[in-house]
C-alpha cells in the first residue's frame, strides 16, 4: 500500500482516512495533485503521493493534471500517453478544457481533437447571426458551421442562414435564389416577396425600351424577352417601369397618353407567355 493524502486517488482504488492508498493498476490515471515525479510500476501508477497535495493541486503553479503511468517507468505530466475519451478528465488533460462531450456529428459524447478528423468548432457569423463562442461542436470537417451544437457543411441552410465555409451568412441578402426562398432574397424565412407587377395595370407601355425584357425578369426571374401580343380594340392608359435595367427596382408609373394598341401579354425568353391581367411577385 502506498501512503497518500486522502482523497488524492481515483484509479482502481481510493485513499481512505487513514492515509494509505489502494492500489493505482498500470495505464490508470492519478488524481490532480496526487504525484510528483515519481516512478510507476505495474502495481502502483504514481508513487510519493504524500508530497504533493499543497504545492501542485492548484492552478497558479504547475500540477500535475491526471498523469498517466506508462508502464516503462514514468509517469507522464501532461498525460498525453493516456486515452482521452477515457473520462473528461482525461479529456482536459489531453486536449485542455471545454472538448469533453459537446455535442456534434464525431465523438459528440466523447474528447473532441483526440483523433483525426475531429474538430472542435464554435458558431461563427457574417451576416444573420451572433458570433458566440459557448455554442459549440465537434464535427469531422475544419470548414462546417455550428448552431445549436450541431455542424451544417457549406451550402446547407438553418432558418434564415446559409453555412458559407465555416460562417454563417443571411441568405435573405446574398442576391441569390436559394434556401427556402420563394424568390430572390424573399420568400419563406425571408421577408415576403414584394410584387414586381400589379395585375390592376392591365397594360404596358409599348414605346421601345427594355420594358418587356424588365416585365419578364419579374415574371420569371430572367431578364430578357421573345415577343408580345397586342390589343388594338380600345385606347387604354399604360404602365411602365420607372427603372427598366436588369435588377430589382419595380416601380411603375402611369403613362400620360392613351394608346390605340397596347400590349395584353408577353412572351419571355422561357418560351412562356403571361398575361398583364396577373399580379407577379419577385423571382
Amino acid at each position: 500500500m502506498k501512503s497518500g493524502p486522502d482523497g488524492n486517488c481515483d484509479g482502481s482504488g481510493s485513499c481512505n482516512a487513514a492515509g494509505l492508498s489502494a492500489n493505482v493498476a498500470v495505464n490508470n490515471y492519478c488524481s490532480a495533485g496526487s504525484e510528483v515525479a515519481g516512478v510507476c510500476n505495474a502495481v502502483y501508477a504514481c508513487s510519493n503521493a504524500q508530497s504533493t497535495n499543497g504545492a501542485y493541486n492548484n492552478a497558479a503553479s504547475p500540477f500535475w493534471t491526471q498523469a498517466y503511468c506508462t508502464g516503462a517507468g514514468a509517469c507522464t505530466r501532461s498525460g498525453s500517453t493516456a486515452d482521452a475519451d477515457l473520462s473528461t478528465g482525461a479529456c482536459t488533460c489531453r486536449q485542455g478544457a471545454t472538448r469533453w462531450a459537446i455535442g456534434g456529428e464525431v465523438d459528440a459524447a466523447g474528447c473532441c481533437g483526440d483523433e483525426a478528423g475531429e474538430y472542435k468548432l464554435t458558431r461563427v457569423c457574417t451576416s444573420g447571426c451572433v458570433t458566440s463562442a459557448a455554442d459549440d461542436a465537434c464535427c469531422n470537417a475544419n470548414n462546417k458551421c455550428v448552431y445549436s451544437s450541431a455542424c451544417y457543411a457549406t451550402g446547407v441552410c438553418y432558418t434564415n442562414l446559409i453555412c458559407n465555409a465555416g460562417s454563417w451568412v443571411s441568405h435573405c441578402s446574398n442576391g441569390i435564389k436559394d434556401c427556402d426562398e420563394t424568390g430572390t432574397d424573399c420568400g419563406g424565412s425571408c421577408s415576403s416577396c414584394p410584387v414586381c407587377w400589379n395585375g390592376a395595370n392591365k397594360y404596358l407601355y409599348q414605346h421601345g425600351g427594355n420594358q418587356l425584357a424588365k416585365f419578364c425578369k419579374c415574371a420569371t426571374g430572367t431578364y430578357g424577352a421573345q415577343t408580345f401580343v397586342w390589343d388594338c380594340n380600345t385606347r387604354q392608359p399604360t404602365y411602365k417601369y420607372t427603372d427598366e435595367g436588369d435588377n430589382y427596382n419595380w416601380g411603375t408609373a402611369s403613362d400620360a397618353t392613351t394608346d390605340l394598341c397596347t400590349w395584353i401579354s408577353v412572351q419571355c425568353s422561357n418560351s412562356v407567355t403571361y398575361s398583364l391581367s396577373n399580379t407577379y411577385y419577385q423571382k
